[in-house]
């Protein structure tokens, strides 16, 4: 399969942002922040002001859907390989994990050794 900057819908968009460039996006007006925006858990993401449209969004989803990206946010949860550069997991997920739950990489608990570094940055950073 070819990587995601290949796909046809990557394309898309890239052609698209080329397009807009030159294009000046109305900022104001409640209209277009209340179909900008998405409110959830307690949170607004308030996206009106930025420089695009219907058919940004439209390729933006389009290119998600490509990027099959709810199966590798799970395969990175489960870390699996997906850096496909490095051909390594990607372990975000551990360093930010304060649940206590252990993140597995090749059926191996990470989250000792990243305690353990990151105890060491705080032992460096509190001198």
């Amino acid at each position: 399969m070819p990587r995601l900057h290949q796909r046809p819908a990557w394309k898309a968009l890239e052609a698209h942002a080329q397009e807009v460039r030159r294009c000046r996006f109305v900022r104001a007006g409640s209209a277009r922040a209340q179909e900008f925006s998405i409110a959830a858990c307690g949170l607004l993401f308030d996206y009106s002001k930025n420089p695009l449209s219907r058919q940004t969004r439209r390729l933006l989803v389009a290119a998600r859907r490509d990027a099959s990206l709810p199966a590798q946010i799970t395969a990175m949860f489960e870390g699996k390989r997906i850096n496909v550069t490095e051909k390594r997991a990607v372990l975000h997920t551990a360093l930010r994990n304060r649940s206590g739950r252990p993140v597995l990489l090749d059926g191996k608990d990470v989250m000792p050794d990243v305690r353990a570094v990151l105890s060491r940055l705080r032992d460096f950073r509190n001198g």
